[in-house]
Order: C-alpha cells, then structure tokens, then sequence
C-alpha cells in the first residue's frame, strides 16, 4: 500500500492511530482499551500465564501488542508489520519484529522463533482492519506463514512419530561411534551435492567427462548410484532414523560419513565394506546442543525434513565456491522414485512373486501420487520439501540446480556447461580432511581408540543421559530441554517421569546393542 494513502492522527486518549482511505484502524477514542478487549474475546480460555508463543500479523502502530503484554505478561510475542512507515512511527512492544518491506521474510521469521514442539500452543492473532486496509501485503504475508506453519506441524507429526527413536538412536550413536566434530574446509572449490532423482542417472556419466572431479556431497541413497560408475564422493550424508537407511552402507563404502547423532547406526566396523570415517554435526535441537556441551566445534546443520536439504545445506557449508545440485527432482519418473542402482532394489526384487512382480510393486508405491507433465509424478511430501527450498531461497543464491523438473524450489537452472567450465578453472588442490598420523578413524575400538579429542571423540551413552538429566530442571523451572524431551517421548513435562523413561530406554537398547 502506498504510504501517500495512509493518514496518521492522534485519538481522544493521545495515542497514534491511523486511517486508510478514510478508513479508521482503531478506534478514535481508546485504542489500547479496544486492542485488549479484541485479544480477550480471540483468545478466550487461555491462561494469563501462559509462555506460548502469541504471533501478532498488524499495522505497525503496535497497539494490538500492548495490549498482549497487559493481557498475557509471560507469552512470548512475535510481531509481523504489514506497512513499514507505521512500522516506523509506532513502538510495538515485541520479542521479536518482522517487517516484510524491510526485506524480512515471514516464513524465515517464524522458523526460527517457533519450535516444532511449540505449534500446539502457538496462536496467532489478526487485526481484521489492518488486514483489510493493506490487503495486497497481507495476501503474501499469509501465504508465507500458512506454509512456514504446515512445516512446522509436519515437523511435529514427525517429532511425535520418531521421537522415541532418535533418542535410541542417540545414545546407540553414542556408544559406538568415534567421530570427528568438525567438517572438512574445501576453500572456494565447486562443489557438487547428489541426490538420488531419478535424473541422476543420465547425468552420471557426463561427470566422466570433466577433467577433474568437483568436491562430491552425495546423499547416502545416492551414493551406490556413484560406485556402480567408479566416482568416490568425499562426504556422504546421512540423517534418517529408520531402519531401512541403513541399506545404503552394505559394499565397498569408502566415504567419510555425516550424520547427527539422531540418524540410525550405520552397520558396525567390524562389517564388511561399512563406513568406517565419521563426521558429526547437530541437527540444531536442543537435546543435542546439550549432548554435545563442551565440545565447541561441532557444526550446526539445521535439517528440515529431507537429507537432501540437509545435504545442501552442507555443502554449502564446507565450501565458498559455487555449488551445483544433481538429482534433486522431487518427483518420479513414471514407475522410478529414485535413480539406479538403488539400495532398495535388491529388497523390491527379494518381494517379488508371480502374482506380484517388480513393476506391480512399483505401480503400488506410486499409485498415490499425482501426475504431472510428461513423465512426471508428484508426492504431497515432495511437495513440502520444494517448499522448503522456496522459503529459503536466499539461502542457497549460489547453488544452481542441474536437470531441473517441473517441481519449483526457488534455485537457479544450471547446466552441465557451466559445472564444466567451473571446474576447468580450478587446480586440483587437497581438502583439509584432518589427517594426521595418529588421527582414529575406526567408528568402534578398544580401549584408549583414537588419538587427540581433536581426532576423535566418543561421548558414551551414559554421558549423554546425564547431561540430559543436569538440564531436566534449572532453579526449580522446568528448561527447554525437559519440554523437547517429554514431546520426543511423548509423556508430561515431568522432569522424573522423563528421567525414568530416559533410563529405561538406555537399558533396553544396552540389551540389544551389537
């Protein structure tokens, strides 16, 4: 809206309010009194002590967040602004402010001020007049936090499936593995993140073609797809809970591995082909920030539903160079969800019959998906991860995107031409993988395995749980951490039921720890 239609004057009790058209925002007599009674009756039966989070969407003046402050002192307040000058001339009493015209995005704001475990409480409030004065801004604004909020409740369906799991997850981590908690620096080199697309196949073989490799970020499913051709990736990632990622790390796996603590044990050293070369880094929650007190270098990469957008967030990480992007397809093609060779090929096979052959077992897993131009199919999951992407498409201005399909994720095309001509100019230098003679790089060994911290780190589950339980309560108030926990358990917020449920979990994974 612009500014030149927006009048500012002052109402009867000496506040600021403004008029639109000729259309009054708030009321010319008592704005902050009409500001709280609106709150009252929108968030009827809520408690006044209550800490959820309260995300206002208003003019600007910040009447509407007063009157929060009056109404619920302990929320924590989260205001987005839809017109800058109003921004400007009010004083909104917020924890946090968002002004869109400012350049600040909504989607981002909420993710990083709303935690997955907070959108049951979260409430969000509208000022109808202010919605409709500047109705084109609010348009885009909404659009940006319905999708920010259907990722958040799909981040806590997710949290209430896999909870329990990644604590077992944890602490078996914790146990076994002996890791490095830094990632490797590659300079300004390009670097290229594989994703298992069904694309990724016919670009394979053109990575024959360069005159040297770029740096290689391969997610885990994707990585047999490289050996079958030959092509060793430098790091490959991995973040998944579930049983069945583990497939992936059965052969001649040579990579170092990047996982959380939360992903699934990668099969034991003493197997066959297994990685043997670890990197940790935190998934950004607060259980493992606490998990990992002490040990300052550990990266954060927050991960955001699908290991291919933590896989690019990586690579973005270890490199200031250009970043290219292969197999991210976010559909099918046709039958084939992902590219061959694959991990899940030999299981597909292994379930076959007569009655039910490999392409009716693929035809079964697609059948719910939708179609799209061409070949294409489209899964609502996909979906959300390419919204993922969109929402934070400021984020990734280097990484260009090969092959793409119709799914949009905000990145630039780029074309095989281009990884060409980028890798060309460079001269083939040595990543800072942090040799040393005495490092360890065996994920389990013997007592006194390993040489310096800087080396090699095993945390051992029972460190974990009691840095879990040192957290449980602070002064008497339940923390943050007590909150997460109960949600991934799925219990109370009861820092002695969270406790006993945190010991048994650990005896019964010691039970049928390898």
């Amino acid at each position: 809206m612009n500014e030149g239609f927006v009048e500012l004057f002052r109402s009867r009790d000496g506040a600021t309010v403004a008029r639109v058209d000729g259309r009054n925002i708030y009321s010319r007599h008592d704005p902050a009194r009409e500001a709280e009674r609106f709150l009252r009756a929108k968030l009827r039966g809520r408690r006044p002590d209550s800490n959820a989070p309260l995300l206002i969407v208003s003019d600007g003046l910040g009447h509407l967040e007063r009157g929060a402050r009056v109404c619920f002192p302990a929320r924590r307040i989260l205001s987005i602004h839809l017109h800058a000058g109003l921004s400007r001339c009010g004083a909104a009493d917020a924890d946090a402010l968002c002004v869109p015209e400012d350049g600040c995005d909504p989607a981002r704001f909420i993710t990083e001020h709303v935690r997955p475990e907070q959108i049951d409480t979260l409430d969000v409030v509208e000022w109808p007049p202010a919605t409709r004065a500047f109705a084109q801004s609010y348009r885009v604004v909404a659009e940006r936090i319905a999708g920010s909020l259907r990722r958040l409740v799909a981040d806590a369906a997710t949290v209430s499936r896999w909870g329990r799991l990644w604590i077992r997850n944890t602490l078996r981590n914790a146990d076994r593995l002996l890791f490095r908690p830094t990632l490797p620096s590659f300079d300004d080199r390009t670097v290229l993140v594989v994703c298992p697309g069904p694309s990724l196949a016919a670009l394979i073989p053109h990575l024959r073609a360069l005159p040297h490799l770029p740096v290689v970020v391969a997610v885990a499913s994707a990585e047999i797809a490289l050996r079958a051709w030959s092509i060793r990736a430098d790091l490959v990632v991995h973040s998944d809970a579930g049983f069945y990622s583990t497939y992936h790390f059965f052969g001649d796996f040579e990579a170092e591995l990047c996982m959380p603590l939360t992903a699934a044990p990668p099969p034991h050293a003493k197997t066959p082909g297994s990685p043997q070369r670890f990197r940790i880094f935190s998934g950004n929650s607060h259980a493992e920030a606490v998990a990992f007190g002490g040990i300052d270098t550990v990266p954060v990469i927050p991960e955001a539903g699908s290991v291919s957008t933590t896989a690019v967030r990586l690579a973005c990480a270890v490199s200031g160079g250009p970043c290219y992007v292969a197999g991210l397809d976010l559909a099918g093609d046709d039958l084939l969800v992902h590219t061959r060779p694959h991990a899940f090929d030999g299981y597909l096979a292994s379930r076959t019959s007569r009655l039910r052959p490999e392409q009716h077992l693929r035809f079964e897993r697609t059948a719910d998906m939708t179609r799209g131009p061409g070949r294409e199919r489209h899964a609502g999951n996909m979906e959300t991860y390419a919204g993922w992407f969109r929402a934070n498409r400021a984020s990734f201005e280097r990484v260009g995107r090969l092959a793409p399909t119709s799914v949009d994720t905000g990145m630039r095309t780029a074309t095989l031409e281009e990884l060409i001509r980028a890798v060309s100019r460079e001269k083939v230098s040595a990543a800072t993988h942090d040799d040393h003679p005495e490092s360890a790089t065996a994920s389990a060994g013997g007592p006194g395995a390993g040489g310096s911290p800087a080396a090699g780190v095993r945390l051992g589950s029972a460190q974990v749980v009691e840095r879990w339980r040192s957290e449980l309560m602070v002064g008497g108030s339940v923390t943050e951490l007590a909150r997460e926990l109960a949600r991934w358990i799925g219990c109370e917020v009861n820092p002695k039921s969270i406790d006993e449920q945190l010991l048994a979990i650990r005896r019964t994974d010691a039970d049928v720890r390898p």
